[in-house]
């Protein structure tokens, strides 16, 4: 299987967009932690549809003129533990935002905070699939790939004023 990517430029900062040709498998801000290598055998292909649709998404939403994306993804590789975190996070309405622990009691996994946290963190879809809306339980913003400030920044955008960095 051929995979695709494009960097793109938004508001929020520099993205790379991973693709199978039909689906979003990846959304990395440059600056995460967990961006992947480059491969040689990836094609550059900012006219590939599916990436050109996820551009113009990608910044309408960082200019507050977009609050749900309509991008079809898929996750590559993933444990069924971790699906079912990310399907959970994709349930979180724009301007919302959930703890941890919330988030393992909706998934029925109450005495799995830190395996449900790390699920989140290692996302690989940020933004569409979103868990910068996932918070610590006295309303911090705690771990972010993309880093707590870009967290911070996000949540403002979608109008969030209650937390603490």
């Amino acid at each position: 299987m051929t995979k695709y990517y494009s960097n793109i430029t938004t508001k929020l900062g520099d993205i790379l967009l991973l693709s199978d040709s039909e689906n979003i498998t990846g959304l990395y801000f440059v600056k995460e932690k967990y961006i992947p290598q480059l491969k040689l055998e990836w094609q550059n292909d900012s006219e590939l549809e599916i990436l050109k649709l996820a551009e113009k998404q990608l910044k309408e939403y960082s200019c507050g003129n977009r609050r749900k994306f309509e991008i079809p993804y898929s996750f590559i590789k993933f444990t069924e533990f971790q699906k079912k975190v990310w399907e959970e996070l994709s349930k979180i309405p724009y301007g919302k935002t959930i703890t941890y622990k919330e988030l393992a009691n909706n998934i029925g996994a109450s005495n799995s905070i830190r395996a449900v946290a790390a699920a989140v963190g290692r996302n690989p879809i940020s933004l569409i699939v979103p868990c910068h809306r996932v918070i610590g339980s006295n309303n911090s913003l705690t771990g972010y790939a993309g880093g707590i400030e870009l967290k911070h920044s996000i949540l403002t955008l979608e109008g969030i004023r209650n937390i603490t960095i």
